[in-house]
């Protein structure tokens, strides 16, 4: 659709970056439901990851480990960590060695139990509340006396 503004055609666009290889994207998905359960050194494995993986880099976990002045074993548990989580695969060879990682389609996290639709209430409270008073009975006048 395009629209007249003065001496201008005023019309859709796109807007791009030149050089967007110099650019690492992160989903909001990992921001709102991963990233605040991750410690330090897997948030920056991760990050580093993501980076590595748009700019077609290699790398090595001894590669990480000197990046951000971690052990091997911390950036292993690191990638352990994010393969639970289902957000990258780690593909060994037939002798175990790591060969490759593949990042994943971030998705929102699956909950385990359904989320109740009211708060929760201990079973022995429950009990309590729903409990009925025992019937009155019926008004008698007695006599005194």
């Amino acid at each position: 659709m395009n629209v007249k503004v003065g001496e201008f055609d005023m019309a859709q666009f796109k807007v791009y970056q030149e050089n967007y290889s110099d650019v690492t994207v992160v989903s909001n998905i990992f921001i709102d439901e991963y990233m605040k359960e991750a410690n330090d050194a897997q948030l920056k494995v991760y990050l580093y990851l993501l980076r590595t993986m748009s700019a077609h880099l290699p790398t090595s976990v001894s590669d990480i480990a000197d990046q951000f002045n971690h052990t091997e074993k911390d950036v292993l548990r690191a990638l352990k960590y994010w393969e639970k989580n289902r957000l990258l695969a780690l593909e060994y060879d037939d002798a175990k060695v790591l060969t490759a990682i593949r990042l994943l389609d971030v998705t929102k996290k699956a909950s385990d139990e359904a989320a109740p639709l009211a708060p929760v209430v201990p079973l022995s409270a429950a009990r309590k509340e729903t409990q009925r008073p025992a019937p009155l009975r019926p008004w008698r006048r007695t006599r005194r006396g």
